[in-house]
């Protein structure tokens, strides 16, 4: 069930404000709160586009955000915004003093709370305390707790609340349970089940005097819509993680919660329009939207893109640096590719294997974030594909363990390895653990008593994604150089270049590999 119709555009969000200004008054016992909300910015602080077409970005963010406060105080609304977490990592913007910059940006919106985020813990603990330190707005995790104060993180609340409309609101942040960081990322901190801590989060919060709760969730849309059954008394799910637009929201549970969430990187605000009321908090109803932030429409705010400008201008002109040129597109699409190798993550995988001279190389799919379009490729494309600061490893595996880890790889999508010097048939059908059937490497059939040569990232090597089996290699070494580093080499040798597609996990059930194509909008 969705929250409501509500237009997309600004052109629609414009007309919606100006029918606000003349509307009813609501009944009496009912107050009106509009809640705005973001997610998953991934550093995408800049617009897109040059001259023509201006898209995303915290300018057009803050023109849509100070517009939606300006009816709010017209109408007497109430208004919150809220961001739900993963606030730095995928840009080169973003990666600017480990994320501090972004974090200094993000304050322009006003935010009334921010979520903490699985990639606030991408450089470990220190550096997630750090941010959570210089955030110009609370940050919220009720599920992320410090076994040595027997409290949540430093500087993070469980719950915080706001007074809106003349109604007591609650809100409780929650971090999902699978981390993805590398083991350690932690450093001592416990995270607890999400639906449990929410429950003594948000009981904690009406005891306090909070009449409508809601959840700000880094989860996903699933955990998120499990999270809605577990915890029918909350108002609103505001959510992230998953990039899962949901342009008029969805109530999964009669009577529940409200679920929202934007598509993210920084493309666009999330708006809810709501009827409360004063004595329970019980969310009448909700009209659910998404505003597309394309400046032509919105417009931009100047002093936000002046500062956005000047804190990123350095690493923007390093960026546009030309390396080469893709004759043909690379895509590493998930849906297009699902059970199959990718032509994008086949050719980084090829990539490690010849900068560390390995016999085979892996590289986790999700560790991929752009896509390599035809035409000329820039520092920002290599930053783009390859945002994380991994360095490249060679470890020797006994055939066994490759075997194990290549099981692991195909329990599950998110889990999904690139390969490079390997082949192998798998039974999606099978149970776990008993799926890959065929494996070579260079050629030659992998023997469980061999030892294999691997080349990968310090992710991995790690043990991240849970992939324990490369924690058993040998003869370690971390070549201190990064990924993008060999990305960038590779195309700088070669200038113009094609890289020709083919599956090395072959599904036994669909032999045949998809068509390549070119990089689409969901890369």
């Amino acid at each position: 069930m969705a929250c409501g119709r509500g237009g997309g555009s600004a052109a629609a969000a414009a007309q919606d404000a100006r029918r606000a200004g003349g509307a009813a008054a609501p009944p009496e016992g009912v107050a009106r709160i509009t809640v705005l909300h973001t997610n998953d910015w991934h550093g995408h602080v800049q617009v897109r586009g040059e001259g023509g077409r201006r898209t995303g970005g915290l300018a057009a963010a803050a023109a849509v955000l100070a517009e939606a406060r300006r009816e709010a105080e017209a109408t007497g609304a109430g208004v919150l915004v809220l961001d739900a977490g993963d606030w730095f990592q995928g840009t080169p913007e973003g990666a600017l003093e480990k994320g501090a910059v972004v974090v200094d940006l993000l304050g322009l919106l006003r935010l009334d709370a921010g979520a903490l985020g699985n990639h606030e813990f991408d450089h470990g603990r220190a550096v997630a305390e750090s941010l959570v330190a210089r955030a110009p707005f609370p940050v919220l995790c009720a599920n992320l707790r410090d076994p040595a104060t027997r409290g949540p993180m430093a500087g993070v609340r469980s719950h915080l609340l706001l007074d809106r409309a003349g109604v007591r609101v609650g809100v409780v942040g929650l971090l999902t349970e699978r981390l993805g960081a590398a083991p350690g990322a932690l450093a001592g901190l416990e995270l607890r089940p999400a639906a449990e801590s929410a429950r003594e989060a948000l009981g904690r919060a009406r005891e306090e005097g909070a009449r409508m709760t809601l959840l700000l969730t880094h989860l996903g849309v699933e955990e998120d819509r499990a999270l809605a059954a577990a915890c029918p008394e909350a108002g609103l799910i505001v959510g992230g993680h998953s990039h899962t637009p949901l342009p008029e929201g969805e109530r999964p549970v009669p009577e529940g919660p409200w679920i929202l969430q934007t598509a993210g990187l920084g493309t666009q605000i999330g708006r809810a329009d709501l009827e409360v009321e004063r004595r329970t908090g019980r969310v009448r109803s909700c009209r659910a939207r998404l505003v597309e932030l394309d400046e032509a429409a919105t417009g931009a705010d100047p002093e936000v893109a002046r500062i956005v400008a000047e804190s990123t201008s350095a690493v923007s002109a390093a960026m546009r640096e030309k390396l080469g040129e893709a004759i043909e597109g690379l895509s590493r699409d998930a849906r297009r590719f699902a059970g199959v190798s990718s032509p994008l993550g086949s050719w980084v995988a090829d990539v490690i294997r010849e900068a560390t001279g390995a016999e085979a190389a892996l590289v986790n799919r999700t560790g991929l974030r752009g896509a390599l379009r035809r035409g000329a490729v820039t520092r920002r494309t290599i930053h783009e594909i390859a945002p994380f600061e991994n360095t490249l490893v060679t470890l020797s595996l006994a055939g066994s363990e490759l075997r194990g880890v290549l099981e692991r790889a195909l329990s599950e999508p998110r889990l999904w390895l690139e390969v490079s010097g390997i082949r192998a048939t798998y039974d999606p059908r099978a149970e776990n653990g008993a799926r890959v059937r065929e494996v070579t490497v260079a050629g030659k059939p992998l023997r469980n008593e061999a030892r294999v040569v691997v080349g990968t990232i310090s992710f991995l090597a790690g043990g991240g994604d849970g992939q324990r089996g490369f924690l058993g290699g040998r003869d370690r070494k971390d070549s201190g150089g990064s990924l993008r580093d060999a990305l960038e080499k590779w195309v700088r040798a070669r200038g113009r270049f094609r890289h020709p597609y083919e599956n090395r996990l072959v599904r036994l059930d669909r032999p045949e590999a998809p068509d390549p194509g070119e990089p689409g909008g969901d890369d």
